[in-house]
């Protein structure tokens, strides 16, 4: 039996995944927690199977600051993120700080059946669709790409900038402060050596982080702002 501990700020996922394990005589559900602290005191605690770990929560702890904590824990938790942002380089990056895995909270029964097995044999598991992405984006990367420099809270950042988000979106979507995010973005910069939001946008494209339909769409919300600022001036 694959002992399953759930960590979601949402009770309708942690009620819907736990459902679906616990009609299978494979799983047992042994913890659930809504916070990133949670998810570190249960790994402490419980010492479950398979964690899987909401990457977005409140509490000041994030999923990828759990999860970076994690890496420090003996025996280190076998962790399978779950988030509703299917983003390239945001999956780098959870995979990079130590997930065996990247689920969509739309994936079917089966699909979180398999990703679970495998992270119990300690194996990865990226979905058919995103595995795909990930190929086709990495012909277009160079070998030494600077954003693997920046930590996982900094990637997040950097991705909210280039996908055109507000701050005050940002900050309600981390559960950060306004000031928290902009010093996570000025490190991101000085590591990325990078002076404008332009050159952090074409670094970006250089090395496969931003695919084109982002760039369409930032610059549609960018020029749908400008009019609005234009009809309240």
């Amino acid at each position: 039996m694959i002992r399953v501990a759930i960590v979601d700020d949402q009770a309708l996922i942690r009620t819907g995944l736990r459902e679906i394990l616990s009609k299978d005589p494979e799983f047992q559900v042994i913890a659930e927690g809504s916070k990133g602290e949670d998810a570190l005191n249960i790994a402490r605690r419980e010492k479950p199977d398979v964690i899987l770990l909401d990457i977005s929560m409140p509490g000041g702890m994030s999923g990828i600051e759990a999860l970076e904590r994690m890496q420090h824990l003996e025996p280190k938790p076998r962790v399978l993120m779950v988030t509703q942002h299917e983003d390239l380089a945001l999956l780098r990056s959870v995979i990079d700080g130590g997930a065996l895995g990247y689920l969509s909270k739309g994936c079917d029964s089966e699909e979180l059946k398999s990703a679970i097995r495998r992270a119990m044999q300690g194996r990865r598991y990226v979905s058919r669709e995103l595995a795909q992405e990930m190929a086709l984006a990495s012909e277009v990367q160079t070998s030494a790409n600077p954003f693997k420099a920046l930590g996982p809270r900094e990637m997040e950042v950097v991705l909210s900038q280039l996908h055109g988000e507000r701050g005050v979106d940002v900050s309600e979507r981390l559960h950060i402060s306004a000031k928290t995010i902009s010093t996570h973005k000025r490190r991101a910069m000085d590591k990325l050596g990078v002076k404008s939001d332009n050159d952090l946008l074409r670094l970006a494209i250089t090395h496969g982080l931003v695919p084109e339909l982002y760039v369409q769409k930032r610059a549609g919300a960018e020029e749908k702002r400008a009019e609005q600022d234009e009809k309240t001036a």
